[in-house]
């Protein structure tokens, strides 16, 4: 998913920060299809406000 160069996104352990949830438990959102976070690279993925709310 494109996003805005605008939109602040987040690292993972932050927007698990500014959830109240561990990564691990966004990882297992992302496996159920609950949330979609964009990606850098392979492995960094990246979470919108959207995401996270």
């Amino acid at each position: 998913m494109s996003r805005d160069s605008k939109t602040p996104v987040y690292m993972i352990g932050v927007a698990a920060e500014l959830c109240g949830l561990h990564p691990q438990t966004l990882r297992q959102y992302e496996r159920q299809g609950l949330v979609e976070p964009s990606r850098v690279g392979a492995k960094n993925r990246l979470y919108s406000e959207e995401d996270i709310h």
